[in-house]
């Protein structure tokens, strides 16, 4: 049986490579606005203090806005109050919607704060009135849009969201003190096609001396080592982990008569990096694992 390197991970250079299109797109677009506006005036007049305060309030309010509902996003588990059936489907559509307005509230009121100080500056160099109050704020949504690619903001509501659900599956929170974070996924589909979310489900894998038991939100089964036919690294290209080198484990396996291939995912972790550090993690306790013996059917 044929098993990768448990810490292989994926290409520096390319994911520098996406790292560095990533920046030039974002900065290069609002480099080239300026560039075009440069030496235009505007018919319209300047603004006042006056409306320099509204703007920083409304900015203020905006941040608070993003930041409470951030909040209440996972103080009630993206509004999810009944876990006693598979929700995984339903909670990624709703993650995806809340990963877009919560932090767009923060970035835009960040803008408009920044707005304030920046505005003046860019029209003393010949930007336009209207082009002076947007170029802030749409620098400050490229700039975290970019933070938000590497550190995952929603992780601690994966957790809780796991958590609950296992507990309306039966599984007792001292049996989860022993388990591991995972998604799983189906690498033989495009992440590309998968709109929302790459993760097909959602739990938690146990090591068993003689078998890897999995839990999740609408799967549950058991590996023994004869079923876990091969282990694979492999990086997704079309996933943002791929930015930080990580090479996913994918187990092929024997689940009744047919083979099955599964990715495996490491969840409820901040960062990127964090995450590629778990997923090494993973595939060398699965190395060992499979290193201990076969059992029989």
């Amino acid at each position: 049986m044929h098993s990768s390197n448990p810490r292989k991970t994926g290409s520096v250079w390319k994911a520098a490579l996406a790292w560095l299109t990533i920046l030039a797109v974002t900065f290069g677009m609002l480099a080239f606005w300026l560039w075009s506006e440069s030496g235009r005036h505007s018919d319209a007049p300047a603004q006042g203090s006056g409306f320099s305060i509204f703007l920083f309030v409304i900015g203020a309010l905006s941040v608070f806005t993003g930041v409470a509902g951030y909040f209440v996003v996972l103080a009630t588990n993206c509004f999810r109050a009944d876990f006693s059936k598979p929700m995984w489907n339903d909670m990624k559509t709703r993650i995806y919607v809340a990963n877009i307005f919560v932090p767009l509230m923060v970035m835009m009121g960040i803008g408009f704060m920044l707005s304030v100080f920046l505005t003046p500056a860019l029209r003393n160099h010949g930007v336009s009135e209207s082009m002076a109050q947007l170029l802030p704020m749409l620098g400050c949504i490229g700039l975290m849009q970019i933070l938000l690619v590497w550190f995952v903001i929603w992780a601690p509501l994966e957790k809780s969201l796991i958590e609950k659900r296992l507990t309306a599956r039966g599984i007792s929170a001292e049996q989860m003190r022993t388990g591991i974070y995972v998604g799983l996924s189906n690498p033989d589909k495009s992440s590309l096609k998968k709109f929302t979310c790459i993760e097909e489900d959602m739990g938690m894998l146990w090591f068993d001396p003689d078998q890897l038991i999995y839990w999740g939100d609408a799967e549950a089964f058991s590996l023994r080592r004869d079923d876990v036919l091969d282990v694979e690294r492999q990086v997704d290209a079309a996933s943002t982990t791929a930015l930080s080198c990580t090479a996913h484990v994918v187990l092929r396996v024997l689940q009744g008569t047919s083979d099955r291939r599964i990715r495996l995912h490491c969840e409820g972790i901040l960062t990127m990096g964090r995450k590629r550090s778990a997923m090494n993690q993973l595939a060398e306790r699965i190395a060992h694992w499979r290193s201990q013996g076969t059992t029989g059917r």
